[in-house]
């Protein structure tokens, strides 16, 4: 029989409109080729949420072998992108279920990765769906929790007079993006925690363009 990979949920409304006929790609995949074009195809579409796409790059990764940037090339995406999917499934069971049902975003699952004891993810995951938590609420409040290292050496630094609290550096450099586009320029900006760090992406586009 036909197996839908990707495009299911352009068919479930096409059906529930009453269309008799739809136009489609026919084409004999193994397995490995299925979960491929499902994770490019269904990412780009939107008919995946991240956890799901994470499933399939671990399925792709132990199952057949593939390399993190083996299956960034061939889903046309980098390969930070797969490694930050592949770092959601570490979360507590109860965090992925909210993340798979869409009560919580991608944002929300990985700003909790900061924290390395899962019952302090719990938590802060609880304490965020009670107070209804935006992404940025739920990065403040697991910057807070994880917290700067303790002991001797970071004593000794706190004479030097160095702000170490990185949301005082986030809120700048977006305040500075919010100045350019007051001033008419064309900004795009991304930001993203990442395995080592957060990374803040900015674009200045020619007029007329936006977006990366």
């Amino acid at each position: 029989g036909l197996e839908i990979v990707a495009g299911d949920l352009e068919f479930l409304v096409a059906v529930k409109r009453g269309a008799r006929s739809l136009k489609v790609m026919v084409a004999d995949l193994d397995d490995r080729e299925a979960l491929l074009i499902r994770l490019g195809e269904g990412s780009r579409r939107g008919e995946l949420n991240p956890l799901e796409e994470a499933e399939i790059i671990r399925t792709l990764n132990q199952e057949y072998g593939m390399t993190q940037q083996e299956i960034a090339m061939r889903c046309g995406k980098v390969q930070s992108t797969i490694a930050n999917k592949m770092r959601l499934l570490k979360l507590p069971a109860e965090v992925l279920t909210a993340l798979r049902s869409g009560e919580i975003g991608e944002r929300h699952a990985r700003a909790l990765l900061k924290v390395q004891d899962p019952l302090k993810q719990v938590e802060i995951f609880r304490r965020g769906q009670r107070t209804r938590a935006s992404a940025q609420d739920m990065e403040s409040m697991c910057s807070l929790a994880s917290g700067p290292a303790k002991g001797g050496r970071g004593r000794r630094r706190a004479g030097r007079g160095v702000v170490k609290d990185i949301r005082i550096y986030q809120n700048g450099l977006r305040s500075v993006v919010r100045e350019m586009q007051k001033a008419g320029l064309s900004v795009a900006y991304e930001e993203e925690n990442v395995e080592n760090g957060w990374e803040f992406r900015v674009l200045v586009k020619p007029e007329g363009e936006s977006g990366f």
